[in-house]
């Protein structure tokens, strides 16, 4: 049985947090708005561990302690308030009650509770900040895999070969996750190739039972959502998989808490829903930060698994380099020949610092396949490609196809080519009606009377100027 979580405040909207916070975390809760109640319920049922304020009606919280510790003298107890002075907090060290001040840090209450709970129960701690899930008897390990049963669905990783300490510490928490899946947040810097750290997650869960779904924060809105989940069996966990949570808009912020919540649109969805969050910086930085508020905290606070940087994984580097060679050439069509990389250009794959981490390492190497002509990479390949300048990426959902401007293929009967980079039109044939003399753009007016090119669409701050930019180069032209 999952531990049982015992929840004292007065303020219910905080309490209803709380509740869902550790309902999330896989524990059982009950929750009381008056002391005395509370007292009543410890007095009738066994609790791991209760979490109480200091400003209550009826009882303050350092005397429903004392009155608790009467009956209960070994219960694990966390105070959470917004302020206490200093007599409160040396009373409150001395019974052996863990203190937490507001605004709250989820995830060391998390940990404290796990550990607090383990102490107590002489039992080995949890090993993220969840409960940890009950092992299983001699008689369920051998029932596993016998027929009829569905095994968890289970293949080779691929974000690392798994050599080096920091990836293999990476892999034990990957593998801890089990299939009660919480919310967890994917912690890495700059350039982490999340996406392929999603994928080994995904294969290490029963697909019987949970339903992976990847978004990119531009396509996080509630008619996407509604439409990827139309058709998933009520029976199948909801795994959402949200690649770039870093620079999520309020827009994409409502829509998660609605489906959250299970509000608007997502009233009647019945399956369980868990988020994995990929994100450039930890959680209580974020919260620190503003970045997001306390209700969005909650629904990320659960597990944290942070992803090492590539200079603490020399020994999968060579093999990160093969499968970045291999993708780009399978998915490319470059070479059937290709060699792979000499022990030169091996050693100094190991060697160099790859600032970007994955991104800088995947730019380097396509460029050494381009001077390698798909052959065998070699020092000289890869020393030529790491002085090239790195480009920046440009996301896809932001370049719009140019089209092509032959003026050859250009006549009366077609329509005239645009660029949309601004620059001057390829001129029309000459047959056909000469081009009207066209105005000078900043005496140009949009006619309001047309229809919109765009109607009613979501954009993040830093992508207003770019489509307004772009939007009148359209225009103009």
């Amino acid at each position: 049985m999952n531990n049982r979580i015992l929840i004292v405040d007065d303020d219910d909207d905080f309490r209803s947090l709380l509740s869902d916070l550790y309902i999330q975390a896989d524990y059982q809760v009950k929750s009381a708005a008056n002391p005395l109640d509370a007292l009543k319920m410890l007095s009738e049922e066994a609790f791991s561990l209760c979490v109480t304020d200091q400003s209550m009606p009826e009882l303050k919280g350092i005397d429903f302690i004392d009155k608790a510790r009467s009956f209960k003298p070994n219960m694990p107890i966390i105070m959470v308030s917004a302020y206490l002075s200093d007599d409160i907090t040396a009373r409150l060290r001395d019974q052996k009650v863990e203190v937490f001040n507001k605004p709250l840090n989820i995830m060391s209450l998390l940990r404290k509770t796990s550990e607090l709970i383990k102490n107590a129960n002489n039992e080995e701690p949890a090993p993220t900040s969840v409960a940890a899930s009950p092992e299983k008897t001699s008689n369920e390990r051998e029932t596993d895999n016998l027929p009829g049963s569905t095994p968890k669905s289970k293949t080779e990783f691929q974000a690392f070969a798994f050599k080096s300490d920091a990836a293999k510490r990476l892999k034990k928490e990957i593998e801890s996750i089990g299939d009660e899946i919480p919310n967890m947040v994917l912690v890495g810097d700059e350039g982490t190739h999340f996406n392929k750290i999603i994928q080994d997650i995904e294969m290490q869960m029963n697909p019987e039972i949970h339903h992976f779904m990847y978004f990119i924060n531009k396509k996080i809105n509630v008619f996407d959502i509604s439409k990827v989940i139309a058709e998933v069996p009520a029976t199948k966990a909801l795994v959402f998989a949200l690649i770039e949570a870093d620079n999520m808009g309020v827009a994409q912020k409502q829509a998660l808490m609605k489906l959250h919540k299970r509000t608007g649109p997502f009233t009647d969805v019945a399956n369980p829903i868990k988020f994995i969050f990929c994100l450039n910086e930890d959680l209580d930085t974020q919260f620190a930060k503003g970045s997001i508020d306390q209700d969005f905290y909650l629904i990320m606070g659960q597990k944290e698994i942070y992803v090492p940087r590539l200079d603490l994984c020399k020994e999968d580097i060579s093999y990160l380099g093969n499968e970045i060679a291999s993708d780009l050439i399978s998915r490319n069509m470059i070479s059937e020949s290709f060699g792979g990389f000499n022990s030169e250009a091996t050693e100094l794959l190991i060697q160099s610092e790859w600032k970007n981490n994955y991104s800088s390492l995947q730019a380097t190497i396509a460029k050494a396949l381009k001077l390698a002509k798909g052959s065998t990479i070699t020092r000289d390949h890869l020393e030529k490609a790491i002085a090239e300048p790195e480009t920046i990426k440009v996301s896809e959902s932001l370049v719009i196809p140019r089209p092509r401007t032959d003026s050859t293929q250009t006549s009366a009967s077609q329509p005239q080519q645009v660029k949309t980079s601004g620059s001057q039109a390829s001129k029309p044939s000459n047959t056909g009606n000469p081009k009207p003399k066209e105005e000078p753009r900043a005496n140009r007016k949009r006619n309001t009377n047309e229809t919109p090119m765009i109607q009613s669409f979501t954009m993040l701050d830093d992508e207003t100027e770019l489509a307004k930019s772009i939007l009148d180069e359209i225009v103009a032209n």
